[in-house]
């Protein structure tokens, strides 16, 4: 767009001093949008700055909200946090050219409900946390000159449930005669997890972490087999805002199929 011209208005104030000697005084507007706000020097006649103003402040602070904590934005924009972490807002009164600037004088928010005035608002004072939910905060700041914001709105979801993990033997299966779990050395072990199970605000399920016997855990990718003899698997789910499942642990023997057990797939 094409910035609004540069202006300049003049006023020529002429007085009588005690002596009745004429005085001449020159008070200079000048703005840079069209005199929506300005600022004025005002000269005697022998050209000496004796006084000056700028526009008041016209304009409402503006707020932003911060996440100090694990946040999650969802393909449809939804944003999710964990129970853990903290809401804040921050206020600053804007800034124009040729104005004075009156500063931030309160800031506030309310959470699921609209209170009818911003001087309503629960005043901002530290950060917090919400409790696991569907949850609408809104919240304005104003400023000394009585500026006020109009409200905003931020809609969150708090997850507060961790997922849930399970395994699947996908092949041959059984239970020998002491309760051991016995798998067939050809058949794939598999890792799944969910994340909505309830009927909670759910982030989704991240990642499943698991380990083989004394490895380091990892993060699984793909079903995959193990070698004969003795095995102990550990694994948990994460979701999107780090809830994490308390862990398990399956053991089992992998051995060739034997001849003298019937052997059948372990969902």
């Amino acid at each position: 767009s094409t910035p609004d011209p540069a202006a300049e208005v003049v006023a020529e104030i002429l007085t009588d001093t005690g002596d009745l000697y004429a005085s001449r005084y020159v008070w200079h507007f000048k703005t840079n949008n069209s005199f929506f706000t300005f600022r004025s020097e005002c000269l005697d006649e022998a050209g000496s700055s004796f006084g000056g103003t700028l526009s008041p402040d016209k304009l409402a602070p503006v707020t932003s909200y911060g996440f100090d904590g694990k946040s999650f934005v969802n393909e449809a924009g939804s944003v999710f946090l964990s129970s853990m972490t903290t809401v804040s807002f921050d206020a600053i009164d804007q800034f124009m050219e040729d104005a004075l600037t009156s500063d931030v004088a309160f800031t506030g928010y309310a959470i699921d409900s609209t209170p009818a005035d911003v001087s309503l608002l629960t005043p901002f004072l530290s950060s917090f946390t919400l409790a696991a939910g569907s949850h609408s905060i809104v919240y304005a700041s104003s400023d000394n000159a009585s500026n006020v914001e109009p409200f905003k709105t931020l809609d969150l979801f708090v997850d507060g449930t961790p997922p849930v993990s399970n395994i699947q033997i996908i092949g041959s299966s059984a239970t020998d005669s002491q309760g051991n779990l016995v798998i067939s050395s050809d058949a794939y072990i598999s890792l799944s997890g969910a994340d909505n199970l309830s009927t909670a605000p759910a982030s989704g399920l991240n990642r499943i972490i698991y380990s083989i016997d004394a490895g380091g855990f990892v993060i699984y990718t793909s079903s995959f087999i193990l070698s004969e003899g003795r095995h102990k698997i550990g694994y948990y789910a994460v979701d999107n805002v780090d809830n994490q499942e308390g862990g398990h642990v399956l053991e089992f023997f992998v051995e060739a199929p034997p001849k003298t057990m019937i052997w059948s797939g372990l969902a």
